[in-house]
């Protein structure tokens, strides 16, 4: 017999790579092509007592015998081990049979634990023959060696196992390697899991976390780009525009209605269709949200956006319209909105004086801070002092959430111990702020204090960074476009003062918010993606399983020539019933234009923030004439952070008017 240069490793059924032994247990019993020369590796397991192996390529027969309890390969004497051939596996009655020494010529042993320590030759074989320097050999119990030195060396290979009963030899094809998890076996398994995942992705449209055709279970199945494996369409959303690439891609793929893709393991699906649109945000199946880690370790899990459906958002819903957003609330606090717009009125009228021209988005984000502070903690800074701790919510919202940390904690429960201090006696009026507002609900609508910080601290961010940055955008429409400017303005010039309920009586004023809604939506993902908590079927006939995230890619529909008439321009007049448009209503009625969401998640503030915008807006036109900045033009780029803003921030040339505002 040839001598083997390569030595056996020893691996149990109950360790690492007991996934590979165990494939094959209680299998067919026709398995296993050995393709040594390949670099594959035979790994042989069956716990009958007895079988036969039977060479196909020649007539020689191979035995497997029961011997003093031991399970050993006995043959004719071979000329060489069986590398590179067909083996068939079948049962057969055991039989005795000798075990000289030359009988051995199998390369996969499987031996059962002894009664008696009496190794068989094959143990010989693999020490001489095989060359192998190390063996541990199973004894009489579990806890004990083989006493017999000859046979039973130092343990070199040394494993755990809860069942040591059976053991399994195999033979590597060409590494030499006496650990278990060498190069070999770990490529091998690399290999076994990237091939898995290249059929899975290849054959799954919409990536690998639709594997299973999870999204082909309706009577139409969901198209949509397979992405990269592992990483899905990940890469490729987060380098530009997520709401321009997925709009891009399912009009490639016609795939409007509904897209299937993949954000590394999660499953989500995005539709750009208004019926769709619909379905989705109104239907009480996808009513819950896809909650990040990171949103729950900074509480916000607890506010109203990004709270689970469930008993405590519903509470949150029902505070929210009743007391916080109710229309009394927003015409109560109208005059410190008016305080803060005269403000940020005159600070732009000082710089233009100063430097001769202005950057809007800092007046408009100070003022909007401002505002959303009166009205939620009844605080108000002096924007000209720019104090430190205005400088701190300043950046804090300016960054989003990547600046919340103890401070923010720290600052909201000063607030809110400073009103508990409060004469509890003082009665809770309209005006009063949202912190007494909170504190003043007994019973089952009382908040837990860390509930309260999170819901407050939403309002924050959702309050400025909404509002500014979407005057802004009316703002840069309006200068590109002087003649809606102008038209505009004439509309406003016939009120002698400009407020909530006159302003919401003004046609053109709204149809100009609407229009910029609808070319530049803040949220053109609609902000946040709901969660299908059930399988869901659509009108169309796809089925959405439970568990995937569903997306509303509102800029794709306000973009979509088929439902908008020239989607590009920039067209007020087409909100305005007497200009031959029609009017739309953007609070979730219509899903052409929904901005801010519809059905049970519709944003509680939308009328707060809708009476700030047109406020604002018709003051800035009204008290100034706007104009291009000619050192700095007018950049319509967008750039997606916490909302959709102007990459560059917006610079004009204005001139006050000597007009009562």
């Amino acid at each position: 017999m040839d001598k083997v240069k390569y030595p056996f490793k020893i691996f149990s059924n109950k360790v690492n790579g007991s996934f590979l032994l165990n494939s094959m247990t209680g299998k067919s019993t026709e398995f296993a092509e050995s393709m040594f020369e390949k670099k594959r590796m035979l790994i042989w397991e069956n716990k009958l007592p007895a079988i036969e192996v039977t060479r196909m390529k020649t007539c020689n027969m191979l035995h497997v015998g029961q011997w003093h309890n031991h399970v050993f390969p006995c043959c004719e004497k071979q000329e060489k081990p069986l590398f590179g051939t067909k083996i068939r596996v079948t049962q057969k009655k055991p039989e005795p049979k000798s075990n000289k020494e030359n009988e051995i010529g199998l390369c996969c042993l499987l031996l059962k634990e002894p009664s008696v320590c009496e190794p068989p030759a094959a143990v010989v074989w693999l020490e001489e023959v095989c060359k192998i320097e190390s063996l541990e050999y199973p004894g009489t119990r579990r806890s004990e060696k083989a006493s017999s030195p000859s046979y039973c060396a130092k343990m070199a290979l040394s494993m755990g196992t809860k069942d040591s009963s059976w053991w399994v030899f195999t033979l590597p094809a060409f590494l030499g390697s006496k650990t278990l998890l060498d190069e070999y076996l770990i490529f091998f398994i690399l290999l076994a899991s990237l091939s898995l995942v290249l059929l899975t992705w290849a054959s799954s449209p919409g990536g690998t976390a639709w594997k299973n055709g999870r999204n082909g279970s309706g009577a139409v199945a969901i198209p949509g780009p397979r992405g990269l494996p592992f990483f899905g369409n990940l890469i490729t959303l987060s380098r530009g525009l997520a709401h321009r690439s997925l709009a891009s891609m399912a009009y490639s793929m016609n795939a409007k209605q509904l897209m299937a893709f993949s954000l590394g393991s999660t499953p989500v699906v995005v539709t750009s269709d208004p019926q769709l649109a619909k379905e989705v945000l109104t239907s009480p199946h996808f009513a819950d949200r896809p909650i990040k880690q990171s949103a729950r370790s900074l509480m916000f899990s607890r506010a109203i956006g990004f709270a689970p459906n469930g008993i405590y958002w519903r509470l949150l819903r029902r505070i929210a319209a009743s007391h916080l957003f109710a229309p009394r609330r927003i015409a109560a606090h109208e005059p410190g909105r008016q305080k803060d717009c005269a403000a940020m009125l005159r600070n732009i009228a000082d710089e233009q004086s100063l430097k001769g021209s202005v950057s809007l988005r800092k007046h408009l984000q100070a003022a909007a801070l401002n505002n959303i502070m009166g009205s939620v903690f009844g605080r108000r800074y002096d924007t000209a002092e720019d104090s430190e701790e205005l400088r701190e919510l300043k950046e804090m919202v300016r960054e989003g959430f990547e600046l919340l940390g103890a401070f923010n904690w720290k600052l909201v429960k000063g607030i809110i111990e400073q009103h508990k201090a409060k004469n509890q006696s003082e009665n809770i009026s309209d005006a009063s702020d949202f912190v007494d507002i909170l504190l003043s609900l007994d019973g089952d609508q009382k908040l837990d204090e860390e509930d309260m910080i999170a819901v407050l601290w939403e309002m924050i961010f959702r309050g400025t960074d909404t509002t500014a940055l979407l005057t802004e955008w009316v703002m840069a429409e309006l200068i590109l476009h002087p003649e809606a400017q102008a038209k505009l303005r004439e509309e406003l010039d016939g009120l002698a003062a400009l407020t909530d309920a006159d302003l919401a009586a003004l046609p053109y004023l709204q149809a100009v918010v609407k229009e910029t809604l609808r070319v530049h939506p803040p949220g053109p993902l609609l902000s946040w993606a709901r969660l299908s908590t059930s399988d869901v079927k659509l009108s169309n006939g796809m089925v959405v399983p439970a568990a995937t995230t569903a997306m509303v890619n509102m800029w794709a529909i306000t973009h979509d020539s088929a439902v908008w008439e020239d989607p590009l321009e920039f067209k007020p007049e087409r909100f305005v019933a007497a200009m031959g448009g029609t009017d739309v209503y953007v609070r979730g009625g219509d899903l052409r234009l929904a901005p801010f969401g519809a059905g049970r998640r519709v944003c509680p503030g939308i009328n707060l923030g809708m009476a700030t915008v047109a406020l604002w807006v018709a003051k800035l036109v009204k008290g100034f004439k706007w104009a291009e900045d000619k050192a700095a033009p007018v950049d319509l780029r967008e750039v997606l952070k916490l909302s959709c803003e102007m990459k560059h921030p917006l610079s004009a040339v204005v001139e006050e008017r000597n007009v009562p505002i």
